[in-house]
């Protein structure tokens, strides 16, 4: 309301450049899917472009001065579609408003999600950052905006020089900018920007429905919308629907640094994994794998490949060479068993183990990796509360 009561007074040629920005990146970063963030800048900027005419503002003017910060996620393809998408719904915005759309053309930064980042193996990120930038720059942003790799751990001079390098690349090499729309006419493309636009553009009918974006900020809505999106891409990822490089897939097995303070409001799929890898790292769990006669195996190697992902690091033992005092001392918190039963090795086995089997201690390995949700399984192994997670909120 500030920007446009001086909008109101002052002169049109005194007006900043991009005085407006709908900021979509941010609640990207806060868990909306694409659609709702798209949906969510649409219904900023038309909030903004209602309240000016209120104030008997210029339209065209005003339409100048309008800007967009979208986030760029590391699926290539995405990022071209979601800055083509915007696009068009701005051009049925201002075509509504008797405004020619080429004439009024939005200025739209592409900034790198956050969201995608990873305090395991923070070396990924590089990659996840240049896919990025690369998919703005073919869906036709105005300004790239990039982060240094390992931004959540403060950032390096030398990773802050590697993302300005990134920009200069992209600028000076690509060759990109020497055309208004490099990815026009794929169909593909095309078709996925069509697809993403009418998604986006039914979202946000429903917020004007509502009563604009005014209105549905203050109900909680927008908040909401992020936190369930963010809940149901937890589920996805504990599920291993969803994966990512060097976190739940090729796990880098080298400890990490606490995130800190600054970018506790980003929720990102790979918190949880580093919560879990965390809690193992500071009180290591005592983890027992028992083997039978049989030599090693694609259960065993799928097994050690589950725990990796956790940062937790087990002791592997056949049944017939452990001894009564080996188990006490040792004092296992979990045992596993390759054969998922006692059976066929029961002279082998200690008393104590059958103690820890009544108590729930003893478990198959089967019973892992077929299970639903094996990030539960690793959070429960540490005593990790993965609460928080599945509500949204972390």
């Amino acid at each position: 309301n500030e920007g446009l009561d001086y909008a109101a007074k002052a002169r049109s040629d005194d007006l900043p450049f991009q005085l407006f920005r709908a900021n979509g990146w941010e609640w990207h970063n806060r868990g909306m899917t694409t659609v709702q963030e798209l949906a969510y800048v649409m219904a900023s900027l038309t909030e903004i472009m209602r309240e000016g005419m209120a104030r008997g503002l210029d339209l065209g003017h005003l339409a100048s001065n309008l800007s967009a910060s979208i986030a760029l996620p590391t699926n290539l393809f995405d990022g071209i579609a979601k800055c083509r998408a915007l696009r068009r719904c701005w051009g049925g915005i201002v075509g509504a408003l008797g405004l020619d759309p080429d004439a009024y053309r939005l200025f739209l930064q592409g900034a790198v999600s956050l969201r995608m980042f990873s305090l395991i193996d923070v070396e990924m990120n590089m990659l996840r950052i240049t896919t990025a930038l690369l998919g703005g720059a073919i869906g036709g942003a105005d300004q790239l905006s990039s982060h240094p790799h390992d931004c959540l751990e403060g950032g390096s001079a030398e990773s802050r020089r590697l993302a300005r390098m990134q920009h200069y690349l992209l600028i000076e090499e690509s060759g990109l900018s020497h055309s208004l729309d490099p990815s026009g006419g794929a169909g593909f493309i095309e078709a996925r920007s069509n697809q993403l636009a009418d998604s986006a553009w039914q979202l946000f009918q429903k917020i004007e429905g509502d009563g604009g974006a005014k209105a549905v900020y203050s109900s909680g809505q927008f908040n909401s919308l992020a936190l369930k999106a963010a809940a149901k891409r937890h589920s996805r990822f504990a599920a291993g629907d969803l994966n990512l490089i060097g976190v739940n897939l090729q796990p880098d097995g080298r400890s990490m640094s606490l995130s800190l303070p600054h970018w506790c409001k980003v929720r990102r799929p790979a918190a949880v994994l580093e919560a879990i890898r965390q809690a193992a790292m500071y009180d290591p769990p005592r983890i027992l794998i028992l083997q039978g006669e049989s030599g090693p195996s694609s259960e065993l190697m799928k097994l050690r490949t589950l725990l990796e992902v956790g940062g937790i690091k087990p002791v592997q033992m056949r049944a017939d060479e452990i001894k009564e005092q080996e188990i006490v001392i040792a004092r296992p918190d979990l045992v596993i068993l390759l054969e998922n039963c006692f059976k066929g090795i029961e002279d082998f086995i200690p008393n104590s183990l059958k103690d820890l089997q009544g108590k729930g201690k003893v478990i198959g390995a089967m019973e892992l990796l077929n299970s639903s949700g094996p990030i539960d399984i690793l959070a429960d192994i540490v005593g990790v509360d993965l609460e928080g997670f599945r509500k949204g909120d972390l």
